[in-house]
Order: structure tokens, then C-alpha cells, then sequence
């Protein structure tokens, strides 16, 4: 990316990159966006906020109100339309770790768009850093009700325990059907 601001530094392509500073960035950070592949587990230990991209969806960390949570839309190929939260649960999850068994269910991951993307960093940096931000906590509940009862049926209660993590209002209000 090519930003013209003093205070942007690509540190990928930084001299001063090394496995020390990634340590201590990941110490200091505000938050974390990430895709949920391995590298936030580091923010964690520090207790750093995570807001994570996760798919598959099931495994989606769900035990600190430190993370916020979203996720890829799920298209169905056969019913031609995104899956609802409850559909996506009718698929025995174990049989949703990998693309080729997505493609074998017969569903296309869409990937974020840059909109999305920003509107959920938007939501994170209001969340983890505006100490007068409000959650819709009527949406927050019964998306985690739905989830837990889902999750019940799926028998991954040992994986989930307590869910304390916050789902995207933004990705929740876009996708209406995830609260049914």
C-alpha cells in the first residue's frame, strides 16, 4: 500500500523488522485484526483486544469480551443465497475445516469486501477504545443464544464454555438472518 502519512509504517517491508519487535508490537498493540491464523494467539498472552475474521465459523473464539467476531458469507450453490446461521449448523461442523470440504457442501466462502473490512475495524476501534460506545446488547444476546443452541446440537459445547466475545453488529445487521 502506498500511504503518504509520517505516522503509517509498512512495517512488512521495515529494516527494523525483527522477531523481537514482533513480539513487542504485538505487547503494545490497540488491538489486533486478524484472520484467526495463529499469529493473534501472541496479542492474547499480552491481553491485547483481537478482532477476527474466523472461518471456519464454529471454531470462532468465543470466551473473552476482548475479541470481536466476524465472518465470510457462506453461499449455498444449491440454494443459490448465503446461509443462515441455523443452516450453516445443520452441516456437521467437523466436516467444515477445509476448502475442499466446503466445496464438497456445495459452498462458497465470499470474502470480505474492503468495506467490510473497514466498517469492522471501524466497529473494533469503537469497541475496544471508546469507553462511551454502546453495544446493541439485545442483538449480542440472541445472536449468542442462537449460537450456543446450535452449538449444543452440534455437541462442541467442551470447545465454546462461557460466551463472552462480541459478535459484529455490522456483520449481524447485514446479515439479518444470522439472528433468526
Amino acid at each position: 500500500m502506498e500511504i503518504d502519512n509520517k505516522n503509517y509504517i509498512d512495517y512488512s517491508l521495515s529494516e527494523q523488522r525483527s522477531d523481537f519487535l514482533d513480539i513487542f508490537l504485538c505487547s503494545r498493540c490497540h488491538f489486533c485484526l486478524s484472520t484467526a491464523s495463529g499469529f493473534d494467539t501472541i496479542p492474547q498472552i499480552f491481553r491485547r483486544p483481537i478482532a477476527s475474521i474466523f472461518v471456519p465459523f464454529y471454531l470462532v473464539y468465543s470466551w473473552s469480551s476482548k475479541i470481536l467476531v466476524t465472518t465470510k458469507n457462506h453461499f449455498s450453490i444449491e440454494k443459490k443465497r448465503n446461509l443462515t446461521l441455523k443452516e450453516l449448523f445443520e452441516i456437521n461442523q467437523t466436516k467444515l475445516l477445509y476448502s475442499e470440504q466446503y466445496a464438497k457442501n456445495k459452498i462458497h466462502l465470499i470474502h470480505n469486501s474492503e468495506e467490510e473490512i473497514l466498517n469492522f475495524t471501524k466497529e473494533a476501534i469503537n469497541i475496544f477504545h471508546d469507553q462511551n460506545f454502546d453495544l446493541d446488547q439485545n442483538i449480542q444476546k440472541k445472536f449468542w443464544f442462537n449460537f450456543k443452541e446450535l452449538i449444543k446440537k452440534q455437541n462442541l459445547e467442551n470447545y465454546h464454555g462461557d460466551t463472552r466475545s462480541i459478535m459484529s453488529e455490522s456483520f449481524l445487521k447485514s446479515n439479518p438472518e444470522w439472528l433468526q
